[in-house]
């Protein structure tokens, strides 16, 4: 009839998916760090040299190939059905890890890299690349629903104990208390440990406020938490301290999060 539109065809139909996900930017972004945390994740775990520009301690080795596992999880969630509220959600946690990392290394920490390695100038390279590439896909719904209270307060306090710790180990690095300050002879390290807790605390701050990320960022929050716990146990089985604090924060944030994962087990 006069007036009507015409049907939508196939190619506006891939238009519109492509729209949905933030176009085939937003997907290349995505992809780039899921396959970068999935290849980091085995890569640091096995301890290879050529995984990082800095020698890492085992037990931080360890929880940062835990994190790249984290963010591997959550961008095939994400690239699965890539929502603007989940595309926002990854960029949002792109972010947070990466930008207050590389302003500390260009400020602080730069004579920790030796250029003549390439793995130092990839490290630059695809830092700078997401940083940047994530910024243009930050946002959220704002039609977007709450989650249940439970969930809001379960999610808000692990928040706010991830956030504190996170505050602690990038500003006060050097603080001599082994328990809770492992890397003090080493405050880059100290650095790249806590930029994992602020994520997950920005993370579960959105979810609290958007029901159709509690999933996301449930798993998110579980496989960094288990990755936490078992790097723990073997730091322990290699007669090394046992860090309490970051099992009683990690591990009850992985419960959490693996709790608020369970809860939106059916789709919102």
């Amino acid at each position: 009839e006069a007036g009507y539109p015409p049907p939508a065809g196939p190619r506006a139909a891939r238009r519109g998916r492509g729209a949905e996900g933030g176009g085939g930017f937003a997907r290349l972004v995505l992809s780039v760090l899921t396959i970068g945390g999935a290849r980091g994740a085995a890569l640091l775990r096995a301890g290879a040299p050529s995984a990082f520009p800095w020698a890492l301690p085992p037990l931080a080795g360890r929880m940062l190939a835990a994190a790249a596992a984290a963010f591997a999880v959550l961008g095939v969630r994400v690239l699965e059905r890539p929502t603007p509220a989940r595309v926002g959600l990854h960029a949002i946690a792109a972010e947070v890890y990466l930008a207050p990392l590389v302003v500390a290394i260009v400020a602080l920490h730069l004579e920790r890299f030796d250029w003549s390695r390439p793995v130092s100038w990839g490290f630059f390279a695809i830092a700078t690349f997401l940083a940047l590439g994530a910024a243009r896909l930050v946002g959220r719904d704002p039609a977007a629903v709450a989650p249940d209270r439970a969930v809001v307060a379960v999610y808000g306090l692990v928040a706010v104990a991830h956030g504190a710790l996170a505050l602690a180990l990038f500003l006060v690095p050097a603080t001599p208390i082994p328990w809770l300050f492992p890397w003090a002879a080493d405050p880059l390290t100290s650095r790249l440990i806590a930029v994992m807790p602020a994520t997950l605390a920005a993370s579960l701050l959105l979810a609290a406020r958007d029901r159709s990320l509690v999933a996301d960022v449930g798993w998110f929050a579980f496989t960094y938490g288990v990755g936490v716990v078992v790097a723990s146990a073997m730091q322990v089985a290699a007669g090394k301290p046992l860090l309490g604090v970051y099992i009683a924060v990690f591990g009850l944030g992985g419960l959490a999060g693996g709790w608020g994962a369970w809860r939106e087990r059916r789709p919102a």
